[in-house]
């Protein structure tokens, strides 16, 4: 009579075999998952910083009456900023530095001028007013692109009757 107590070693060796796979299967799937997060992570915060930059330079042009470009700077109002090396400075500051490509420029066909362009400028809605073309790339390979138009166009005057 044969006792039937316990496995045989067959038995636990496949056993072993199917959680080794198993277990493996699972890791892979969880080390993928952690590193498709940080890097959608690190894209979204790249993404928001490019936004946040392109968002206080309308807020700068929105608040001037004037758009100066010329070379590798601009002035919008009484802001200074300033193209060098793929980054950018405001006022003589660092302002951001992960740049790939750096395109400002005013596309207004009477006074065209542009930063560090080498596409064309878009063409404006209206050729009254002053606009502000903003192209960023940072390294990651992300883009933000803007047009700002001047509120009102130039010598806006109200009349009353």
């Amino acid at each position: 009579m044969r006792n039937n107590k316990g496995f045989t070693l067959t038995e636990v060796l496949v056993v072993l075999v199917l959680l080794t796979v198993i277990t493996t299967a699972f890791w892979n799937l969880l080390s993928t998952s952690s590193k498709d997060y940080q890097s959608q992570t690190k894209n979204a915060n790249s993404l928001n910083e490019l936004s946040y930059i392109a968002k206080l330079m309308t807020r700068d042009f929105r608040k001037s009456v004037s758009l100066q470009v010329s070379g590798e700077s601009f002035k919008v109002g009484n802001i200074n900023y300033k193209i060098v090396n793929n980054q950018i400075e405001r006022d003589s500051e660092l302002f951001q530095t992960k740049f790939k490509n750096i395109c400002i420029g005013n596309p207004n066909p009477k006074t065209k001028k542009s930063t560090n362009c080498s596409e064309e400028l878009p063409k404006p809605k209206t050729n009254d007013a002053d606009s502000l073309y903003i192209h960023l790339i940072d390294v990651e390979g992300n883009e933000v692109k803007t047009m700002i138009y001047e509120r009102g166009g130039k010598n806006n005057e109200t009349t009353k009757k």
